[in-house]
C-alpha cells in the first residue's frame, strides 16, 4: 500500500473518530443542561373565573409619598391627587382549587371610583398555578411568594415572604365594629396598547372590622415604598373572592 495513502487513511480514522467525541461531548453536555434547567410549565390554563373560599385578609388604606412612586406611575392611568391606595394581605387555608392560596398587593387608586385601582407590586404562591394565572390572566405581573394573615384575641397580623425573606409585616388591633359586605375591585390593565383590558374582582365577606394600626414594616425590595398617611385598616374574615374573566374592549382615540 502506498505510504502516503496509508498516513492519509489513518489520518482520517483520527479525524473521525476525533469528531465523533467531540460530537459526544455536545450532546451530553446539552442534554445535562436540559436536565438541569427548570421545567417549563406551557399546561394549559383553567379557564375563568375562579373562586376562593373561607380568606382572611388585612388591609390599610394610606396615601404615599410621590417621590417613591412616581416611577411607576402609568400615562394612560388617571390617578388621585392624593396618591391614596392601600397595602392587602390574604391567605386560605380551606382545600380547595388553589391551594395553599395567598396573596399580596400594594395599590394606587384612579381618581374616581369607575376608573378602578393600579396594583404596582404583588405576589401569589405557595401555589404555583395562582400565580400563573395571575400572571397570565391577569397580567398583573406577579412574583412567587408566601403571605399568611392570623387573627386572634382581637389582634390581627399580616406578614408577606418572598424567596423565604420578609418583606412586608402589619399588625393591627381589631374593634367590634363590624359589618357583613361586599364588593368589586375594578384592576387597570396596560398589557394591550389598542384595547382595554378591565379586570374585575368581586369579593364578600360575613365578617368585616374597623382596625387600628400598630405597625407597618416594609422591607428588601420594598423598602424603598414611602407611606405618607394611614387613612384606615379593616379586617375580613370568612371571605369568599372571585376572580373574573378580563373584559377586553376596543379603545376609541
Amino acid at each position: 500500500m502506498d505510504p502516503t495513502k496509508k498516513y492519509r487513511f489513518i489520518y482520517k480514522c483520527y479525524y473521525n473518530i476525533n469528531m465523533i467525541k467531540i460530537l459526544l461531548v455536545v450532546v451530553f453536555f446539552t442534554n445535562f443542561l436540559i436536565a438541569g434547567a427548570p421545567p417549563v410549565d406551557d399546561k394549559p390554563l383553567p379557564p375563568p373565573p375562579y373562586t376562593i373560599n373561607k380568606i382572611k385578609q388585612l388591609t390599610i388604606s394610606l396615601n404615599w409619598e410621590k417621590e417613591s412612586v412616581e416611577g411607576l406611575l402609568e400615562k394612560d392611568f388617571q390617578y388621585n391627587d392624593e396618591l391614596s391606595g392601600g397595602i392587602t394581605i390574604l391567605n386560605s387555608k380551606e382545600k380547595q382549587d388553589f391551594a395553599p392560596f395567598s396573596g399580596a398587593f400594594f395599590w394606587i387608586d384612579g381618581k374616581e371610583d369607575k376608573d378602578g385601582i393600579h396594583i404596582f407590586f404583588s405576589t401569589y404562591g405557595p401555589n404555583k398555578l395562582i400565580n400563573r394565572i395571575m400572571n397570565r390572566i391577569y397580567n398583573i405581573n406577579t412574583s412567587m411568594g408566601s403571605n399568611k394573615v392570623t387573627m386572634m384575641n382581637n389582634n390581627a397580623s399580616a406578614r408577606t415572604n418572598i424567596r423565604k425573606k420578609n418583606v412586608v409585616s402589619l399588625s393591627a388591633k381589631m374593634t367590634d365594629d363590624c359589618v357583613s359586605r361586599k364588593g368589586n375591585i375594578k384592576i387597570m390593565n396596560t398589557s394591550n396598547k389598542s384595547i382595554s383590558i378591565k379586570n374585575y374582582f368581586s369579593w364578600q365577606s360575613k365578617k368585616v372590622c374597623d382596625a387600628n394600626i400598630n405597625s407597618i414594616n416594609l422591607n428588601g425590595e420594598l423598602k424603598k415604598y414611602k407611606i405618607k398617611k394611614v387613612r384606615w385598616a379593616k379586617t375580613y374574615e370568612d371571605m369568599t373572592m372571585v376572580f373574573k374573566n378580563p373584559l377586553k374592549i376596543a379603545k376609541t382615540n
